[in-house]
């Protein structure tokens, strides 16, 4: 069976203390060969974030790398740290703006 590529989704899942107005910080796992596209809102209201990615044989054992972003709204301080900007993202009258860790390069 030859390789297929898709777009597949995760969902970033939030971590640590959930305040209104402060930052989220929110961490993925994604095969080690993907390469992320684009973070948006799904239909939930859940921020998912969008890689390229490759079928691999049934049975594959397939390694994973760990992923953190950080999403704040606009005229809010940023948590600590060392965090990049990724994107904005609009969800009707709110508007997000994702940072990473620097580690990533987003091919767009």
């Amino acid at each position: 069976m030859a390789r297929q590529r898709m777009i597949a989704g995760y969902t970033l899942q939030q971590s640590g203390i959930l305040a209104p107005g402060e930052p989220i910080k929110c961490h993925v796992s994604v095969p080690q060969d993907a390469v992320i596209r684009h973070i948006g809102i799904d239909a939930q209201g859940n921020f998912v974030l969008f890689a390229e990615v490759w079928s691999y044989p049934e049975g594959t054992k397939i390694n994973f790398r760990e992923e953190e972003f950080l999403i704040a709204v606009t005229n809010k301080v940023l948590a600590p740290g060392s965090w990049e900007y990724h994107s904005t993202i609009m969800a009707g009258p709110a508007v997000f703006h994702v940072f990473d860790k620097g580690s990533l390069e987003i091919v767009a």
